[in-house]
């Protein structure tokens, strides 16, 4: 299972879901950011991290902008998978996402257990 998630999103309220739902359910560390800017200072600090979940609209350095500078990075954040959360739900901002490196989505609002979900995907897949 992944060991080391970073949560950015410029919403305290989705970060304390984040929070609450990772604590008791993965047996995970969470750290997290509000901006994509702060989410790139973390993730040097961290280069452990093996799984984000990303918001979109986020000031400063979008989710779009800040998955395209991620992946365009050959080390060490290459393998980091991405799972990006919005209330966008224009299929080009979608496809932008997935085109930018994403590789699972959840649309907000969504369910703790829809969010289980997809992370329990990544890990399979990951290890397969």
């Amino acid at each position: 299972m992944f060991r080391k998630i970073l949560a950015i999103d410029d919403s305290d309220v989705v970060l304390k879901f984040h929070r609450f739902t990772l604590r008791h359910l993965i047996d995970a560390e969470l750290l997290t950011a509000k901006d994509g800017v702060e989410g790139f200072k973390i993730l040097k600090e961290n280069p452990d991290v093996d799984l984000i979940l990303l918001d979109i609209n986020m000031p400063l350095l979008d989710g779009v902008s800040f998955l395209r500078m991620l992946r365009s990075e050959a080390k060490p954040f290459c393998g980091v998978s991405v799972v990006v959360i919005s209330t966008e739900s224009d299929p080009v901002d979608l496809e932008d996402a997935f085109a930018a490196g994403a590789d699972a989505y959840v649309k907000k609002p969504f369910e703790r257990g829809d969010l289980l979900k997809v992370i329990e995907a990544l890990d399979k897949k990951r290890r397969s």
